[in-house]
């Protein structure tokens, strides 16, 4: 467990939010870091690159949202991109799960790197501890290392036609595409 600063703040549209705001009164916190930097609508190269799997990711979360926050649990979505931007594609997918934007270079550098150098342009999933005003990091993945939060492969992977991929993910589409 690291201490970790409350000093980041993030895009919750008509304000700005502290990241202890994101436990939503919960001891822990898990936070997907979404690929999503600002401006990048479907023409952006990032879009079928990054986007799309980690809206792939997301789809995961709504169901097991309930369970979690029995559980003193909260889990979260951030990106770069501005919370209009974050929340135009939150809407498209039917998400619940709270997704922020203006997460910036530093908050992912202070996340995944403890020399504070900003993280290359990959998802991953941040984990945290809530103890009165002190925050913890507990715990990091990034890229494949978040392919544990997608029930869908489990499945996929017992069928025996298993994911039927010629390339990694290239099966994968938003799901309103297929």
């Amino acid at each position: 467990m690291l201490p970790f600063p409350n000093s980041f703040f993030f895009d919750a549209g008509e304000s700005k939010i502290q990241l202890a705001e994101l436990f939503d009164g919960r001891s822990q916190l898990v936070i997907y870091h979404f690929l999503l930097p600002p401006g990048a609508d479907p023409d952006h190269p990032a879009w079928r690159t990054g986007v799309d799997g980690c809206a792939f990711v997301a789809d995961h979360f709504d169901a097991a949202n309930v369970h979690l926050r029995a559980h003193d649990l909260n889990i979260v979505c951030v990106a770069e991109a501005p919370f209009g931007e974050f929340a135009a594609l939150r809407e498209r997918m039917g998400w619940k799960v709270s997704c922020f934007g203006g997460a910036t270079k530093e908050f992912h550098g202070e996340v995944f790197s403890p020399s504070g150098r900003p993280m290359d342009h990959t998802p991953g999933i941040s984990v945290f501890l809530r103890n009165d005003d002190q925050i913890y990091l507990t715990y990091t993945a990034v890229a494949r290392g978040v392919d544990i939060l997608i029930g869908t492969y489990n499945f996929l992977d017992m069928a025996p036609l298993g994911r039927n991929e010629i390339s990694p993910m290239d099966w994968m589409r938003f799901h309103d595409e297929y």
